[in-house]
């Protein structure tokens, strides 16, 4: 029976011992959640030998710590944003290498069939001049130019027949 009654001593000293460490965390504005973390402050003082400013220094160098934390996040951020940007930036100008290419091949294409500056001066000037003889923007010379090139055999054949009857009736 000793033993019972030893222990229900024990346990009324426990619980009142936890209600008054839990009345000092209370008053003190730490809640229970965050004794670990107190703990560890406390420890953090034993090290540094219970001397206040160094203590202090401490905190100022974790303060420190979490406004570089902030700083670099911030970084990361703007040169996320950036690099975004600039791959953007960068498929856009792909896109545009990509066209010229393409662009200079067909103008390499031209100039090995004879077709150079010269001659896509002189087929713009036509068109110009047709589109304005006629009253009609460009695009339709342009289109109608395209429709008669696709008749350009019959042409071609026309003109030949043409020439050969002339050549028979001098």
């Amino acid at each position: 029976m000793n033993s019972l009654a030893d222990s229900n001593n024990i346990s009324r000293e426990a619980v009142t011992w936890y209600k008054d460490i839990k009345n000092t965390f209370e008053n003190a504005g730490i809640s229970l959640d965050n004794v670990s973390t107190f703990i560890h402050c406390l420890n953090l003082m034993k090290t540094e030998g219970y001397d206040i400013n160094k203590i202090l220094m401490k905190f100022a160098e974790y303060k420190n710590v979490d406004d570089l934390q902030h700083f670099h996040q911030e970084t990361i951020d703007i040169h996320r944003i950036k690099l975004e940007e600039l791959l953007k930036q960068e498929k856009s100008l792909q896109e545009q290498i990509n066209l010229n290419q393409l662009k200079l091949f067909k103008i390499q294409q031209l100039e090995e069939m004879g077709i150079g500056i010269k001659e896509i001066t002189a087929i713009y000037n036509k068109i110009t001049e047709i589109a304005k003889e006629n009253s009609i923007h460009h695009n339709i010379a342009m289109d109608k130019l395209l429709d008669d090139l696709k008749d350009y055999d019959y042409i071609l054949r026309f003109k030949k027949n043409l020439e050969k009857m002339e050549q028979e009736l001098s």
